[in-house]
């Protein structure tokens, strides 16, 4: 998937502030950062579902998104930020 020079900073900045990816060589975080793919989600849009598996590690580029348990707010998520790393585990 092809990326710029800005969204390769964006994931590889959010890989290295997340202690799921700190073995990571630099070939391997390379190849990981080349891995992802960018998809745009339409404001109010359900990202994952409490209690769906999660089988993504997303990087957010711009906007914000709310994390909800029980229909409570418990985090929120801004450009560079990341989240679904247990998915990964």
């Amino acid at each position: 998937f092809f990326k710029d020079a800005s969204d390769l900073k964006l994931i590889k900045k959010a890989l290295r502030k997340n202690f799921v990816f700190d073995d990571l060589t630099e070939d391997d975080l390379e190849t990981f950062m080349h891995a992802f793919e960018e998809f745009e989600v339409d404001k109010n849009a359900k990202i994952m579902k409490q209690g769906d598996p999660g089988d993504y590690y997303y990087v957010i580029g711009k906007g914000k998104v709310a994390c909800k348990v029980d229909g409570e707010e418990v985090a929120k998520y801004k450009g560079g930020d990341s989240f679904g790393d247990l998915a990964l585990l």
